[in-house]
């Protein structure tokens, strides 16, 4: 039997940095992109099928702030964040090898979205690929950063407030 799928997708009318985000999510992890269109949140839910997960990137004055979990169609979780940056190139680091899975440091984050994003990512099902994507965790300027690299390129950062 195969594991379930993971999809990410983002709101009906996404901002060019949601679609960003997105894209960048799909390359480095074994995560497929879908693109949403007009498609409702109940239809998209039941195209996929009935055992998979869809990450949905959700927005806040017109920037990414978090992803909402749904697993066999029911909302989970939702994971915030403050901010994100996205490196350039990526398509080329990953080069059609594809990522097969992620794996976590042993730094556990101080804050909790940052823990939970830590666990999401790296419970994601293996997929077909030779690449591993790394997550770490670290300060800076008095934020806590969760970092995906890939090749030794940090890939995305998500930023949290300490609160």
């Amino acid at each position: 039997m195969n594991p379930p799928a993971v999809y990410i997708t983002t709101s009906r009318s996404p901002s060019p940095r949601s679609r960003t985000l997105v894209n960048a999510l799909a390359l480095i992890t074994p995560a497929r992109k879908i693109i949403r269109g007009k498609k409702s949140l109940h239809t998209l839910l039941s195209e996929c099928g009935a055992d998979s997960m869809i990450a949905v990137v959700f927005e806040r004055f017109g920037n990414p702030a978090g992803l909402t979990l749904y697993v066999r169609g029911q909302p989970t979780q939702t994971l915030a964040f403050s901010g994100f940056s996205v490196s350039r190139g990526l398509k080329q680091l990953v080069d059609k090898a594809g990522v097969a899975r992620v794996v976590g440091s042993s730094k556990t984050p101080r804050s909790e979205m940052a823990l939970r994003l830590k666990e999401f990512l790296t419970s994601l099902p293996p997929a077909q690929g030779k690449l591993i994507t790394n997550i770490d965790v670290f300060e800076k300027n008095g934020k806590e950063v969760v970092v995906l690299t890939l090749r030794g390129v940090q890939c995305v950062n998500f930023y949290f407030r300490d609160n």
